[in-house]
């Protein structure tokens, strides 16, 4: 009986070819995919950097009338280089939600604005804030992205 079939050098010469393939693909494909996660991460801490560096609000000249309900008057400043988009407002008193604000006009950068004109016009809460959560979107490159919320002990003065 005469079998032929392939020497063995010839095997061995296949096999270190098909190893060497299946070597490169696999390591084109992790070194594609880790780069994507790096530039994700690498995204994500340029925005929590804008979010806290390069914006920064006070509420210092805010203040409140009171009658059957507390109207706030809340002035906004961007103490910071980087424009604010909108901002969602949550106030407290004590453990309970006196109210929500949601401003979705721009603040520039180390811009301001008012809400309110300390009489008759402004917030409409339930009763005085003792604390503000706030959450701020920014434009970045044309997305909008959220910051992480944020609070603040507030002491308002009246109008």
């Amino acid at each position: 009986m005469n079998k032929k079939g392939i020497s063995p050098f010839i095997a061995t010469v296949l096999l270190i070819g098909m190893v060497t393939v299946i070597g490169v693909f696999l390591l084109s494909f992790y070194s594609a995919f880790s780069d994507n996660q790096t530039g994700e991460i690498e995204d994500q801490t340029y925005i929590t950097r804008l979010c806290i560096e390069k914006t920064g609000l006070n509420l210092g000249n805010s203040c409140y009338v009171q009658t059957l309900i507390s109207i706030i008057t809340l002035d906004i400043e961007n103490e910071g280089a980087y424009p604010v988009s909108s901002i969602n407002f949550t106030f407290y008193s004590g453990t309970n939600i006196a109210g929500t604000y949601e401003l979705t006009d721009e603040i520039s950068k180390y811009g301001h604005i008012v809400i309110g004109n300390g009489i008759d016009e402004g917030i409409e809460l339930n009763s005085v804030p003792e604390k503000v959560g706030y959450t701020k979107y920014l434009n970045v490159s044309g997305e909008i992205v959220m910051c992480d919320p944020a609070f603040l002990d507030i002491v308002l003065k009246e109008c």
